[in-house]
């Protein structure tokens, strides 16, 4: 089975508002752009050498498509429980590596990565497909300012992202430098190590690989699946394995025009962890989020700074910029 690493992919700035299931049911508006045509293109182009299966690719079910200013992943058909909703071959992913709880290590990898598949012209409509280092979507506290960070009232986010922030640091001082950042200026390095991580973070399953032996596991950047977005109450689920296809199955029903969700994480996952990897907050994680702060009560504490009621009349009273309201809604 696939399992969730603690990071995976990224969303759209839109989803700083807080998810709401009422989203399940908005009938999305297909996105038939050029570049989402050339990955579909790619994807299913059989004319490319064979380790990409591109016989073996099904996307024909689903389309991206934009909800109400957010993009997801539309269904273009009605879908039962069981249904395959897509199915993409394991070699058409960007392995990173073994499985490791450093995500600076595999967004070095994945700089790599990305270096020789531009040098190969392989998986390019992918690549153009990803938020670049620029982007407004890259919206974890990675890109948060320092007054930002303490808005959010919990400081073991901001432990980790300083501890992310000093492994980035390492990883550019080491000798010799990493291939990817051999030739650019530090500067440089940290702004594209930070973007390579974010994608890390947000986009990044971990799944089953037979060759690294039993229990094994592999980081993988896997095409048109790191466009689903997160509902915590979702049944579909993801299976596969490196070796073979990588698939989301139906676990409930879904009409044609509707939203097909995934769940990021698990039950446990609470909103430090949706904000600290992906970006946004959900409410449908208020039980784990219960269940953190009662394993906590220290870092509990700082959340008292301001009572509730404040925080949510700042956020109707103002025109804050997009990372502070957010800030205010991960404290709510």
């Amino acid at each position: 089975m696939i399992a969730f690493a603690s990071s995976q992919r990224s969303v759209l700035m839109a989803m700083l508002a807080t998810v709401s299931l009422v989203a399940c049911a908005l009938q999305g508006r297909r996105l038939d752009s050029p570049i989402y045509r050339d990955l579909s293109g790619w994807m299913t182009d059989t004319t490319l050498p064979p380790v990409f299966c591109a016989r073996e690719t099904r996307l024909h079910k689903v389309a991206p498509a934009d909800f109400d200013g957010l993009r997801g992943v539309m269904a273009l058909v009605d879908l039962a429980k069981g249904d395959e909703i897509v199915s993409i071959p394991g070699p058409s992913a960007v392995n990173l590596g073994s499985q490791s709880v450093d995500p600076v290590q595999a967004a070095v990898a994945l700089l790599e990565a990305q270096a020789r598949d531009a040098v190969a012209n392989r998986r390019q409509a992918y690549w153009r497909l990803l938020p670049p280092p620029d982007a407004a979507d890259l919206c974890t506290p990675d890109f948060f300012s320092a007054e930002e960070i303490a808005m959010l009232q919990w400081p073991p986010v901001a432990a980790e992202v300083e501890g992310r922030a000093e492994a980035m640091r390492a990883a550019l001082a080491a000798t010799p430098a990493p291939a990817a950042l051999a030739e650019v200026s530090s500067e440089e390095g940290l702004r594209q190590l930070r973007w390579a991580t974010f994608l890390v973070l947000s986009r990044v399953l971990t799944v089953q690989s037979p060759e690294l032996g039993p229990g094994g596991a592999a980081k993988l950047l896997i095409p048109f699946l790191d466009m689903f977005n997160h509902r915590a109450d979702c049944k579909h689920y993801l299976t596969g394995r490196t070796d073979g296809n990588l698939r989301v199955v139906a676990g409930e029903a879904v009409e044609a025009g509707q939203q097909v969700h995934i769940v990021y994480g698990t039950e446990d996952t609470s909103n430090a962890e949706l904000l600290s990897h992906y970006g946004f907050v959900d409410r449908g994680a208020s039980a784990a989020d219960r269940r953190l702060i009662a394993a906590q009560p220290e870092a509990a504490a700082a959340l008292s700074a301001t009572s509730a009621q404040e925080d949510e009349a700042q956020l109707g009273a103002s025109s804050l910029p997009e990372q502070q309201q957010l800030a205010i809604r991960f404290r709510l």
